[in-house]
């Protein structure tokens, strides 16, 4: 994925699955109760503006910040970038598989 140059546009395909991916790790914000964005960006280590590209399908969640995520609140790399829920923590996973959707 990271082919592209900057100024070539990304493939909608992979936009898409940026945008899965940054909403399925956002929906663990909202299942954590967690309703600031910048609070939940700061808590995995970067900016809120960084945390909107995601949102927006401008840059995919890297591995780094997934494992952060991993280590403060359970949230797994199946989860985000596959969408399997069965390693998420019970608190957790029911909510965030409902936001998901």
């Amino acid at each position: 994925m990271a082919w592209h140059t900057s100024g070539m546009p990304k493939p909608a395909h992979e936009i898409d699955f940026n945008t899965a991916c940054a909403k399925r790790l956002d929906a663990c914000r909202e299942a954590l109760g967690i309703t600031s964005k910048g609070e939940f960006a700061e808590a995995l280590g970067v900016g809120q503006s960084r945390y909107s590209n995601w949102l927006a399908g401008r840059h995919i969640v890297p591995p780094d910040v997934v494992a952060r995520a991993r280590e403060r609140f359970g949230i797994t790399a199946d989860w985000v970038y596959c969408g399997d829920a069965s390693g998420l923590p019970n608190r957790i996973a029911g909510k965030a598989l409902k936001a998901a959707s």
